[in-house]
């Protein structure tokens, strides 16, 4: 059993609380200011349970791809290109959603680690701003504008 909840309460008080309901481990992030933490618990061991969904997931992927290969050596009639084209489809599924997976993951690390005034913050930040900053511009006739304020003026003329 899992429960999330905001709150005001301060970590030590928090813990109080998830412990008198059960809720023997969990993560509390503490309230700042007018921003309230959050509380996230859960009952029982997770890390065998994440353990044993990752080894599952990755035995899927292993069976799925191993399927292919037997199916790819087979002779290519309509039932086998059919069978091939369901597995191929059923592990770019399993891929899709691995990646969907790691992407929240690096979700979860900015908000546990990136929500404060830190080196990690202004570092993500600045790689934001370096990846969104342009450069340098090609004008219609060609020529390279390397200068902020002339990248600026066509930009605006252009538009």
């Amino acid at each position: 059993m899992v429960f999330l909840m905001e709150t005001k309460l301060n970590k030590k008080r928090m813990e109080k609380v998830r412990r008198s309901y059960g809720f023997t481990n969990g993560i509390d992030i503490e309230a700042e200011g007018s921003r309230g933490g959050l509380c996230l618990a859960w009952k029982g061991d997770i890390k065998r349970w994440a353990s044993n969904i990752r080894r599952s997931k990755e035995g899927l992927k292993r069976k799925l791809s191993k399927d292919i290969e037997i199916l790819l050596e087979k002779e290519k009639d309509d039932e086998t290109m059919a069978k091939i084209i369901d597995t191929k489809i059923h592990l770019n599924i399993k891929i899709d959603k691995d990646e969907m997976y790691w992407e929240q993951r690096a979700r979860v690390n900015w908000l546990l680690l990136g929500d404060k005034n830190s080196a990690f913050f202004h570092k993500c930040a600045s790689a934001c701003r370096r990846i969104n900053t342009i450069s340098r511009l090609e004008s219609d006739d060609g020529r390279e504008i390397t200068d902020g304020l002339e990248i600026s003026e066509t930009a605006t003329l252009f538009f």
